[in-house]
């Protein structure tokens, strides 16, 4: 099986979509919601090296993860994501390659923790994952 980034953001919304709860975790990001928790996962920032070693291509970057409540009551909407705060991590660390999409995750994930969030003129409260991955493409 080749890697591949897309794989890799396929495979942790895959993990996404397996979490207690989740709504709402389509493929590829919708112009609305729809229902919450609500789960996106995309590409963040990352880069391309060529040829090192000679011939391979290798990315080196961010999967980012986003699980999303409607604001609605505060107190609930906090209890409606803590339960997902250790979930992403606990499936990354039985599959760290991504399901074959990536040589392994590269360095430590990154929580962001309780941020207040919008997803299509809906105000939210959100949690968000930065996972680092190694992808040998070539």
């Amino acid at each position: 099986m080749a890697q591949s980034v897309v794989g890799c953001i396929e495979s942790i919304q895959t993990m996404a979509r397996a979490m207690g709860g989740i709504r709402s975790a389509p493929n590829e990001p919708p112009e609305k919601a729809g229902a919450y928790p609500f789960a996106l996962t995309y590409e963040g920032a990352g880069r391309w090296s060529i040829g090192e070693p000679a011939g391979a291509l290798t990315y080196r970057g961010d999967v980012v993860l986003e699980i999303h409540v409607a604001r609605k009551d505060l107190p609930a909407d906090v209890v409606a994501l803590r339960r997902y705060i250790e979930e992403l991590p606990e499936a990354l660390a039985a599959d760290p390659t991504l399901g074959g999409n990536a040589s392994t995750i590269v360095g430590d994930v990154t929580f962001e923790g309780l941020v207040a969030s919008g997803y299509a003129g809906v105000e939210t409260l959100a949690y968000r994952w930065r996972v680092p991955v190694k992808v040998q493409v070539i």
